[in-house]
């Protein structure tokens, strides 16, 4: 067991949002979870969405209006994320 300082590297993961009427999903990997989601903010430059799967932590995504991305807040020890929009 290592001290509690010390830092573990970890592979990175691919991370897919999806937002429908009614539902969330996202891709971490190879997983996946679904939820519902809200606005909690909008602005002239973007929207503040929470998101709540299951008994999970609410995530909290930055949908900007006019960029093509999409800012994750890390839950910890996760980082931040930012994820590029693509249009299917």
């Amino acid at each position: 067991m290592g001290k509690s300082n010390e830092l573990i590297q970890i592979d990175p993961t691919s991370i897919e949002v999806q937002f429908l009427k009614d539902h969330f999903f996202m891709f971490l990997g190879d997983q996946k979870y679904e939820g519902t989601w809200k606005v909690l903010l909008e602005t002239k430059a973007y929207y503040l969405v929470e998101a709540t799967i299951d008994r999970e932590a609410p995530e909290r995504l930055m949908v900007y209006k006019k960029e093509r991305k999409v800012l994750r807040e890390g839950i910890s020890p996760q980082p931040n994320a930012i994820l590029v929009k693509s249009r299917l």
